[in-house]
């Protein structure tokens, strides 16, 4: 396994540092379809730097480690032919929005198609991203992928569960290592 990052936006904003960075992983330097950007920002370059590194890691090295077979205790969730491994959800912008992992089982299933969609692409592993800002009223925009490549179904598919609407604005990201058995 390898990863090559590159920075992609390397920017000075007011007073903090600004990057951008993007990751890929190969096996057996096969790309994977698990790329994924991160956002870092700092009191200086390197401080952005690491930011973007350590998003990077737990959004997608936690559940990748465990893909690949690192024991963590929790258990991956199962669709298909395929075992799920969820990074942890990531909610910025209100310290006020309660995202339980049954939410979080519960909008994993409401994707129950695009899982099983997967079974015709080749390969062993695969990712879902989710980047969703949710709105005051509970309407949401955003951007989804599947392996990499934005889907504009995969969003309609998301922006039909059912988000809070308890007057929060919020930005929710979500990465899943989807692994055939």
């Amino acid at each position: 396994m390898r990863l090559a990052a590159q920075i992609e936006n390397d920017e000075h904003v007011d007073s903090k540092s600004l990057i951008g960075l993007h990751v890929d992983l190969f096996v057996d330097d096969v790309r994977q379809p698990l790329t994924y950007g991160s956002l870092g920002i700092g009191k200086d370059r390197e401080d952005a730097i690491n930011t973007a590194v350590s998003e990077w890691a737990m959004a997608v090295g936690e559940p990748l480690l465990r893909a690949l077979g690192a024991k963590t205790g929790e258990q991956p969730e199962q669709i298909g032919q395929f075992l799920i491994y969820r990074g942890p959800a990531g909610i910025r912008g209100s310290d006020h929005v309660a995202w339980s992992s049954e939410k979080d089982k519960k909008l994993l299933h409401h994707l129950d198609a695009f899982v099983h969609g997967l079974e015709h692409s080749p390969g062993e592993l695969h990712s879902i991203s989710l980047m969703i800002a949710v709105r005051p009223d509970g309407k949401t925009e955003g951007e989804c992928r599947i392996d990499g490549a934005i889907s504009t179904s995969l969003l309609k598919a998301v922006q039909s569960f059912s988000w809070r609407q308890d007057g929060l604005n919020y930005l929710f990201k979500e990465f899943y290592v989807v692994r055939r058995q």
